[in-house]
């Protein structure tokens, strides 16, 4: 404990266990300034919570102290919170893309404290953390093994503000042709539950744009322009987790009304269903509140006609699992497919996994894989060429390969084991960086019993042609999102899928063996 940072550690430790003594007495703010290197010269230091749970602020300030004079600063220092058995409880990169708070949330925390304010943008880091009893380590370094003056700073604050989460979406026309185009430099207004403004954001390229917001229901807003009509969704921000929208599809300005048409079909055979009751809610995500128009599906399908504008359909029926679709009304052209499926009613303990998606790329394919029914380390892989595992019990019964979907994987029953279910880009399986798959629009949707229990959308801006999208636990049946990106081009490689942004590699048995069987 020789260099200068670890002494100054050691300093900074028993100042921390005054800060959290269960004494009434409390020390508002500690800091230190140290040269953070590697290795020994980490700065790490530890302290102790007492009895009573407390919320502190740490701050690990390098880039700033540049302004106030101080020389050979780290450039982006890396704040990292562990529990008593070294498990990471947390830890930061850059304060302004904390993903459990907003910048304004973390801004006006720290000016609440008393610390000085960081620049917008600055690769400062900050941690905010309610802890219980116990022993505690924070762990300032450097990105890249980079080294430098940082400031170390802890405050104890009177509690936690609220926590955030993050959403990234797409603003896009909705054309009668496919893809849809992305909107550039639209201005977005994000509102809480109550209808007060807690955020706006300008949309990138392609339409992108992300905010962090705190948790809860947000309606996501486009106030219009000359061109488009406004639209908004609802949806629901979850605490520390980043959350892929839907695109939000905006239709153009028109004096006449537009026409929603399409058809109902069965999820599992694909079959049209004629009696189905379709409510139309104005919005994308709106499940409640005032009705637009009604309509009844028949053989031939339905057709309603409302004002342009973005609606969610209600679509129920007898033996059926009441779900939601986002559709457009437009005037003229309408958008390409706007049918909507149902899956029927399961067993309690029953799943069933439907997935949809755009007009490009023509052909994705569903892959589920999990426990064998005969040998216990071995795992089967339902898909095209594998509609069923050797027990029946998860089966494909629906392989769509002219775009659109659906295409659906039902489990009736589980072994022990993880069951994970992926995404596949059969059209783009042989490209390298293919934005395909992340752009197709494609959705999953997951059914239990009589109802649905989670719904995942394609990451945008992301390459690969493979999204091993979530795990299931066949003892519990508790979902894992895993939301990762790869490359395969063998469809049966999708058994070991590599981790995000790997390739699986292929052998020449494997190439020749997808050039005698193709899918088609």
């Amino acid at each position: 404990m020789s260099s200068p940072s670890c002494r100054s550690a050691w300093r900074l430790l028993a100042v921390l266990l005054v800060l959290t003594s269960s004494l009434p007495a409390q020390l508002v703010n500690t800091s230190v300034r140290v040269r953070v290197g590697t290795g020994d010269d980490t700065l790490i230091t530890g302290f102790v919570v007492g009895a009573q749970p407390r919320t502190f602020l740490f701050r690990a300030v390098g880039p700033t102290l540049a302004s106030f004079g101080v020389g050979g600063v780290l450039a982006d220092p890396i704040l990292t919170l562990f529990g008593s058995n070294r498990n990471v409880i947390a830890t930061n990169n850059d304060w302004g893309t904390n993903p459990s708070y907003s910048a304004a949330t973390i801004s006006a925390s720290m000016a609440s404290a008393g610390a000085f304010a960081l620049p917008a943008g600055s690769r400062d880091a900050v941690l905010i953390a309610t802890l219980p009893s116990g022993a505690y380590t924070v762990q300032v370094t450097g990105a890249n093994n980079g080294t430098g003056v940082a400031l170390f700073e802890a405050y104890e604050i009177a509690a936690a503000p609220v926590a955030s989460g993050t959403i990234r979406g797409r603003l896009a026309t909705a054309t009668s042709s496919a893809p849809e185009v992305g909107i550039f430099g639209a201005e977005m207004v994000f509102r809480n539950a109550a209808g007060a403004e807690i955020g706006r954001s300008t949309t990138r390229v392609f339409g992108l744009f992300d905010a962090t917001l705190p948790a809860g229901a947000v309606r996501v807003e486009f106030p219009g322009s000359p061109a488009f009509v406004p639209a908004f969704q609802l949806v629901t921000v979850v605490a520390g987790v980043t959350t892929e929208l839907p695109p939000l599809l905006v239709v153009s300005r028109a004096s006449g009304p537009g026409t929603i048409r399409g058809q109902v079909t069965n999820a599992v055979s694909g079959s049209t269903l004629s009696g189905a009751t379709l409510r139309f809610r104005e919005g994308s995500g709106v499940q409640t509140g005032s009705v637009a128009g009604t309509t009844t599906a028949s053989a031939n399908g339905f057709t309603i006609t409302l004002s342009p504008g973005t609606y969610t359909a209600e679509v129920s029926l007898t033996g059926y699992i009441t779900s939601f679709f986002t559709v457009i009304a437009r005037e003229g052209n309408e958008p390409v497919n706007q049918n909507l499926t149902l899956s029927p009613v399961l067993g309690a303990n029953q799943i069933r996994i439907v997935l949809t998606w755009g007009s490009t790329p023509e052909d994705l394919d569903a892959h589920l894989t999990g426990p064998d029914a005969g040998i216990s380390i071995a795992r089967f892989h339902v898909y095209y060429d594998a509609p069923s595992d050797s027990a029946n019990t998860a089966k494909l019964d629906l392989d769509d390969r002219a775009s659109f979907g659906p295409e659906t994987i039902t489990i009736t029953s589980f072994r022990p084991g993880v069951y994970r279910y992926s995404v596949h880009d059969y059209t783009n399986s042989r490209a390298t960086l293919s934005t395909a798959l992340s752009s197709s629009g494609a959705q999953v949707v997951v059914f239990r019993g009589s109802a649905e229990v989670a719904r995942f959308t394609a990451p945008t801006g992301r390459t690969g042609t493979l999204w091993t999208v979530f795990e299931i636990d066949g003892t519990t049946l508790a979902l894992t999102p895993r939301n990762e990106f790869s490359d395969v081009s063998i469809p049966r490689s999708v058994t070991a899928p590599p981790l995000e942004g790997g390739v699986v590699p292929e052998t020449n048995a494997e190439i020749l063996r997808i050039g005698r069987k193709p899918k088609r």
